[in-house]
């Protein structure tokens, strides 16, 4: 019966998006969906064409109105070949629609870190379906949900959510999908995820085949790739003394910059040297005073810490010295203290609540709100010449007190 109703579903595609919009069916979603629903912004749904015309994107959420959008920007692109994906899912019956156009274009579809729920319909709709050797791609079933976005309950959880699942089988179905994967993949619960291997998706005919990082250099596409930005990292000594302190960490690291910062100020690359320097910070506020102390020794004969230095790093006060620092590569000073970082292993004093806020406001009573003039495009920069300034006033404390203010403004910029 459900391979009977998905073929159903598959063979009105053609005729749903040919169709005309009725008179007034203000209730019908499809009819909202084809014909009325306004579209996902980019920050919800990106859809682009890349430079040389050959590929198409979809990244983001696949909320109301993604169907139009991609109808919309497919019109014009007439050399398109392939669909490059980066979504971890939305609403099925827009992703039904828009894997109807792919299929109809006979394109290749391509798999770059995540493609999950509703995104696997447009995945299998390819003539050629590949994924980067590290993408991760998930499966379950579908879940509706009521006029006011919440799940269908009760005894009508069952039908209701019965006609998305037709809409999925109907479309693996098409894509030549084991039977039994798809029974696997209809089975998972909307509430967890399933990532088969790309090796069980291969012998389920669900992809026709994975790249490895020789092969993902040549590609043209978007963002870095993460043999390249992996590549990046290891040309900073900063990463290399990560790497070989905590390889699990830097793994942590390029991991989530590569899945998560694509769109970050300065890419996936900006992202990671930003959360780099982070972490390090973190690990030397959280250690004994001691490694604080040397941290602002050596920032305060810095030419940053005189104002010469034009470059700023719009991050918290401490991860501001630590970048101002390593900014020209490392001395033999700041790599012993990184090292030292890296390597403690027992934990800072405990603080007081008390005494760490009246820390933090004694060095905004110090420094004041006032920071050298800048246009208001220009925030990140305002922002660390003010962090420049409270770390010339922590510098210039007494020792005993220098890494309890320190500490004070790393936890203030971690609550804002």
């Amino acid at each position: 019966m459900l391979l009977k109703r998905a073929l159903f579903a598959l063979f009105m595609a053609p005729l749903l998006l040919a169709a005309k919009p009725p008179a007034a069916m203000p209730d019908d979603p499809l009819n909202t969906i084809l014909f009325g629903e306004a579209e996902p912004p980019d920050d919800v749904l990106a859809i682009a064409l890349s430079e040389d015309g050959r590929t198409l994107r979809i990244e983001g959420d696949i909320e109301l109105g993604a169907y139009r959008k991609f109808k919309r920007v497919f019109a014009d692109a007439k050399t398109v070949q392939r669909i490059w994906l980066d979504s971890s899912g939305g609403l099925v019956l827009e992703a039904f629609l828009i894997a109807s156009l792919v299929r109809e274009a006979k394109l290749d579809t391509y798999v770059e870190s995540n493609c999950a729920s509703a995104c696997t319909l447009i995945m299998a709709s390819g003539v050629n379906r590949t994924a980067y050797a590290r993408a991760k791609i998930g499966f379950h079933n579908s879940i509706d949900l009521d006029r006011n976005g919440e799940p269908v309950t009760g005894r009508a959880a069952r039908k209701s959510n019965a006609e998305p699942d037709f809409m999925q089988a109907a479309a693996f179905y098409r894509a030549g999908i084991d039977p039994a994967f798809v029974d696997k993949a209809l089975a998972t619960p909307n509430a967890s995820i399933w990532e088969p291997s790309h090796k069980e998706m291969i012998a389920a005919h669900a992809l026709t085949r994975s790249i490895d990082d020789e092969e993902r250099l040549k590609m043209t596409g978007w963002g870095v790739s993460w043999p390249a930005l992996n590549a990046a990292l290891d040309r900073k000594p900063l990463w290399t003394l990560l790497k070989a302190a905590d390889a699990g960490l830097a793994e942590e690291i390029v991991s989530t910059s590569w899945e998560k910062g694509q769109k970050a100020e300065g890419g996936a690359l900006g992202f990671a040297e930003r959360s780099l320097i982070s972490t390090l910070f973190d690990r030397i506020v959280d250690a004994p005073p001691a490694l604080s102390q040397r941290l602002l020794a050596l920032w305060k004969n810095m030419p940053a810490a005189n104002g010469t230095d034009h470059s700023c790093s719009a991050t918290g006060t401490g991860d501001t010295a630590l970048a101002d620092l390593v900014a020209d590569g490392l001395s033999a000073d700041e790599a012993t203290l990184i090292k030292d970082a890296l390597a403690n292993q027992t934990a800072a004093p405990m603080q007081n609540r008390r005494k760490i806020g009246k820390a933090a406001n004694t060095v905004h009573e110090a420094v004041g709100t006032d920071t050298v003039p800048v246009s208001a495009s220009d925030r990140n920069r305002e922002t660390c010449l003010w962090n420049r300034k409270a770390l010339a006033h922590i510098a210039a404390l007494p020792a005993d007190q220098q890494a309890q203010s320190l500490l004070a403004l790393h936890l203030e910029d971690m609550t804002e």
